[in-house]
Parts: C-alpha cells; structure tokens; sequence
C-alpha cells in the first residue's frame, strides 16, 4: 500500500528533517510515513530531492554550530 502525497506531509518530513539534522527515519516517523515511502517520493520528485538535500544542509549546519559553541 502506497502512502498518499500530501502537501501537509511533505512540510512535516522536511522540517522534522532539518531539526534532526537528516535523520530519516526520524522525520518519517514525524510526518506519519514510512521511511521507504519517503526514499519512493525523492526518487520521483526532482523538486523534492532539492529540498531534502537542502533540509539537511541546513540542519547540519545548525548541528555544526551547537557542537562548536559547546566546545567554546
């Protein structure tokens, strides 16, 4: 069975994607799908794809930083 696309589910998968810094599983888990569908709609969604990959540079970045001013 296919999860439905849903704009609502998107936003919640590449937010909670950002705030855990680009953990997958996770941010499925948030936007209430399963990780394989999450892969499926990447595979498939050019658009998608840009925004995944800049959810996790930018939750990266905020990782990077808190880890920086920790050791500071």
């Amino acid at each position: 069975m296919r999860t439905i696309r849903t704009p609502k589910k998107r936003e919640k998968f590449l937010s909670a994607l950002e705030s855990t810094g680009g953990n997958v599983t996770d941010a499925a888990k948030e936007a209430g799908i399963s990780r394989r569908a999450a892969y499926e709609w990447r595979e498939v969604d050019k658009e998608f794809a840009e925004e995944w990959d800049e959810a996790v540079e930018a939750g990266t970045d905020e990782l990077e930083y808190e880890a920086r001013r920790r050791a500071l």
